[in-house]
């Protein structure tokens, strides 16, 4: 056996190997804390295999109450607002926020808040979402919701 194919069988410690039936290379699962990370072989069709008959059954397991809302603003840029996001990023590290911008015939920027299995994510979320519009007026940007 060579030294590269030697190299393909080690798994990280603690680790779990995921049944790969399209090809050779397993995946692994991690389990750190509450958070379980996937790593997936490279090549298209054995990631998909895996996500699709191992993964996907995995995740479906796991209940909870998942939460997403945001709205559109415009008149100001996605930059303009990125350092207040970030301060509420720290105020709130269990609420993912984040921003797009969408260009059509005007510029806008849509801002979402997503919660899973948070407590009180729903109103966390609502009072972020709050404070992120008043940030938004305060620098003369309009809501559009």
């Amino acid at each position: 056996m060579t030294k590269e194919r030697e190299k393909m069988a080690f798994l990280p410690r603690g680790s779990i190997p995921l049944p790969n039936t399209v090809g050779t290379a397993p995946g692994v699962k991690i389990n750190e804390g509450h958070t379980s990370i996937f790593i997936l072989p490279g090549v298209p069709a054995e990631m998909k295999g895996i996500f699709r008959n191992i993964i996907i059954p995995i995740l479906k397991e796991k209940k909870g109450k998942f939460i997403e809302k945001g709205f559109i603003f415009m008149g100001i840029g996605e930059s303009q607002i990125a350092p207040y996001i970030t301060r509420l990023e720290e105020k709130y590290p269990q609420l993912w926020i984040k921003t797009h911008p969408r260009i059509g015939l005007s510029v806008e920027v849509e801002v979402s808040i997503t919660a899973f299995n948070v407590e009180n994510g729903e109103k966390l979320a609502d009072k972020a979402l709050k404070e992120i519009k008043k940030i938004i007026l305060k620098l003369k940007g309009e809501i559009k919701e």
